[in-house]
């Protein structure tokens, strides 16, 4: 069989078997294209020819059942330009006119010592015009589809380009088709790159399974590099063996990984929380820091909403309608955790970061609105401390009572007092709060009180809980049952007076995330 060229599967519809058999093997001789079934009479031929793999129909004139013009009827009646030769020795001009009327593709007379190869190219002929007419339309459709193609399209007979579309001019910076025409593939590779194409081509051109979006580097006719996915197929080009490839340029989809996998990387190790959000407001993703704030496990704060963070009275439906109308919110908002501690965040949230997932940045700034606060706190407490001090009409006992006052009230505390300490006894001077052993003249031995630790520091002395801290065998434990305490020297003219001090008996109170009073650390 001719190289390239297409088998023809003939069904012969005839009267007589044994000759019928002997006309198909001498149309097989003529052609070893041709493939002959035969079949004894119209009804065998249209059951036949219903089971399809046939490319054309060989009829005599009168097989049994009915007349050949019958069948090319019966065929034509499903297949309009199905390939059919009439050929018969009992036929005249007739004959011939009529199955011409009928739509016979052709006619051929069984006389004569040539009848057979006259039938044999009229069914080449009858067969090979439809397909070449297929061929060409789809060539065409195909180069149509190719000139258009936004995919570079190159292919080449021996590694030098015979064809190439207008992407291709445009992708590799060529002034025309007929820059990139004839040269070799190893131009547009980097020189760095061209051993690992060769080998490729030389796997291809071997017979081996064609990769198909590879990855691979290219460069333009200026010598600019860049990233492309290629895929590589054989091919045949004017009946020689070639290769086509399919260019893509990636450069574009490069930078955006790259973005992606900066914007993951970011997103993962950010030390803000960042939630991203569907529309229905439920989280599809977060960060650790995210897990971290909320104080829940990321698949537990997957699927949940900002309203379950929040307190009661919170409209999560209304908050969330206005965000998404609006496109953007910024703010503050109290954050309720699972395990009951209250955070103070600020937030930006953004709409549409990509359609249907929203995004937030949550940052915890409890610690500093405490600080704030706290500051603020001590800057109000310093002030009236000096307004106190400061005041020339009030006496000294009037001082002392407010400064007491003050600090019990900026401690949150019951009790301050002022002691007198001479020789080893501690005397309360003045007093604020209802603890019956700190009022006004009562003493104690220094060495039962927590005040013989002031003494000997010049530091301020503080204890946060007494129990947790060891001193609960301690005499002055036993004394005053003081759960906390913070006390100072009282120092005039250089001599010890006595102890200025602030306590509770419980341990000192937890504070809550905006407490505007100090820490006892």
């Amino acid at each position: 069989m001719t190289r390239g060229a297409e088998a023809i599967s003939v069904l012969y519809v005839g009267d007589d078997l044994h000759s019928d058999e002997g006309a198909a093997s001498s149309l097989e001789r003529e052609d070893d294209r041709f493939s002959v079934t035969v079949a004894a009479g119209v009804r065998a031929g249209l059951d036949a020819l219903a089971d399809g793999g046939f490319d054309c129909v060989v009829s005599d004139h009168d097989p049994p059942g009915t007349d050949g013009l019958a069948l090319l009827e019966a065929v034509r009646r499903g297949r309009p330009s199905f390939p059919f030769v009439l050929f018969t020795a009992d036929g005249d001009e007739a004959v011939a006119s009529e199955a011409i009327s009928a739509g016979v593709t052709d006619y051929v007379r069984a006389n004569g010592a040539d009848s057979h190869k006259t039938l044999a190219d009229r069914v080449r002929e009858a067969v090979d015009r439809p397909r070449s007419e297929i061929r060409a339309t789809a060539r065409g459709q195909a180069e149509a589809v190719v000139e258009h193609s936004p995919d570079a399209v190159l292919v080449s007979v021996d590694r030098r380009f015979v064809f190439v579309n207008p992407a291709a001019v445009d992708l590799f910076g060529a002034a025309d088709e007929a820059d990139l025409l004839g040269r070799s593939i190893s131009e547009l590779v980097p020189p760095e790159r061209r051993a690992e194409v060769e080998a490729g081509l030389a796997r291809l051109e071997a017979g081996a399974e064609p990769d198909s979006r590879v990855r691979q580097a290219m460069r333009t006719l200026d010598g600019r590099t860049f990233p492309v996915e290629v895929t590589a197929q054989p091919v045949t080009w004017d009946d020689t063996p070639g290769g086509v490839a399919i260019v893509r340029d990636v450069s574009e989809r490069e930078v955006r990984e790259d973005e992606r996998t900066r914007y993951a990387a970011a997103f993962a190790e950010a030390m803000d929380a960042i939630v991203v959000a569907d529309d229905e407001g439920a989280y599809v993703d977060a960060n650790r820091s995210a897990c971290e704030l909320f104080g829940v496990p990321r698949e537990e704060l997957l699927g949940m909403r900002i309203g379950d963070f929040a307190d009661e009275d919170y409209e999560t439906d209304d908050a969330w309608s206005e965000f998404l109308s609006s496109g953007e919110d910024r703010g503050v908002f109290s954050l309720r955790r699972p395990d009951g501690e209250r955070r103070i965040v600020e937030y930006a949230a953004t709409r549409d970061v990509v359609p249907g997932e929203h995004l937030s940045v949550l940052r915890d700034v409890t610690d500093r609105i405490r600080l704030t606060e706290r500051r603020q706190a001590e800057h109000d407490a310093l002030e009236r401390m000096y307004r106190v001090t400061a005041d020339r009409e009030a006496s000294f006992e009037e001082k002392v009572r407010r400064l007491l006052e003050l600090g019990t009230e900026y401690l949150d505390v019951p009790y301050g007092f002022l002691t007198r300490i001479e020789n080893g006894t501690q005397t309360i001077v003045h007093s604020a709060g209802g603890h019956e052993s700190l009022q006004p003249g009562e003493s104690a031995p220094l060495s039962r009180a927590y005040c013989r630790k002031v003494v000997g520091d010049e530091e301020l002395v503080a204890v946060r809980d007494a129990e947790g801290e060891g001193w609960s065998d301690d005499p002055a434990y036993e004394t005053f049952g003081l759960g906390c305490y913070i006390g100072a020297r009282v120092v005039t003219a250089d001599d010890l007076y006595g102890t200025f001090c602030f306590a509770v008996t419980t341990r000192a109170p937890n504070r809550s995330p905006t407490a505007s009073k100090p820490s006892w650390n």
